[in-house]
């Protein structure tokens, strides 16, 4: 694979929050990924592009890549990825499930005829429901431990319902 262009584009610490605060939890899980990604993807041979939310420039010195773009404060964040992603063949999109970003993300690389190589949109949408995908596995015999969608009562989880379910 010398030689390949890949963007490896992690929504945290890649500008995702270029105009809030970067909520400490995501972005630490999320930099450790996309620098364990560029590393191991760096040994394959890959030139390697991501965006860095200008913040956290400073850490641009641990990532093992060729081009690194800062997403700026005003930056339209999409706009910039889009163009990066553009420029590769081949992308890995790290981002979270909440508020489709990571079906997004996905969706604008297929659309623009990128060759993904993190999971598609048909993972992203069996995935993101707990309960979808634990029918899955059951419709498919794999194992997988009892899940269920918890009903609300009085605006609290319904305590009967989950002790009635752990009991039996």
């Amino acid at each position: 694979m010398i030689n390949q262009k890949l963007f490896v584009f992690e929504f945290s610490s890649g500008g995702g929050f270029n105009q809030v605060d970067i909520p400490p939890s995501l972005f630490c899980e999320g930099y450790a990924m996309l620098r364990t990604i560029i590393a191991d993807f760096k040994k394959l041979g890959f030139q390697i592009s991501t965006l860095l939310d200008f913040r956290i420039n400073f850490l641009s010195q641990y990532l093992e890549t060729g081009k690194i773009k800062l997403v700026r404060k005003n930056d339209d964040y999409i706009k910039v990825y889009t163009d990066c992603l553009n420029e590769c063949t081949y992308c890995f999109i790290i981002a979270p499930e909440f508020s489709s970003h990571l079906y997004n993300l996905t969706k604008i690389a297929k659309d623009n005829g990128k060759i993904i190589l993190s999971i598609d949109l048909g993972g992203i949408v069996l995935g993101a429901h707990k309960l979808e995908t634990y029918k899955f596995f059951m419709v498919n015999n794999a194992s997988t431990p009892k899940t269920y969608h918890i009903p609300f009562k009085e605006n609290n989880f319904d305590l009967q319902f989950v002790l009635q379910n752990l009991t039996s």
